[in-house]
């Protein structure tokens, strides 16, 4: 959305709430910066970091759903809540 005219999507929201997931496993948010500005650039120009570089020891499978949440470009992310709800009820399932 940053990057075009176009109203938010439903990949907008699993971004949004992929945000939401990486800050309730790790307790922090995805982009640290000085600014708004710059942390505005580094959400265009750069992955969002391992959830490790946070210190915490996480499930790589959670980590992959969450990742996938905050892929920059949106037809990587999943397609909608329930496609990402899907992922994580599967994961839950199987640990």
């Amino acid at each position: 959305m940053l990057r075009s005219d176009e109203g938010g999507s439903a990949r907008s929201d699993v971004w949004s709430l992929g945000v939401m997931l990486y800050q309730l496993v790790t307790g922090a948010l995805p982009y640290r910066a000085e600014s708004v500005w710059h942390m505005l650039m580094a959400m265009l120009t750069t992955d969002a970091p391992s959830m490790r570089t946070r210190g915490v020891d996480v499930d790589p499978t959670l980590e992959f759903i969450v990742l996938q949440c905050l892929k920059r470009a949106p037809t990587e992310r999943f397609a909608d809540a329930a496609a990402l709800r899907n992922a994580l009820q599967a994961w839950l399932a199987s640990a």
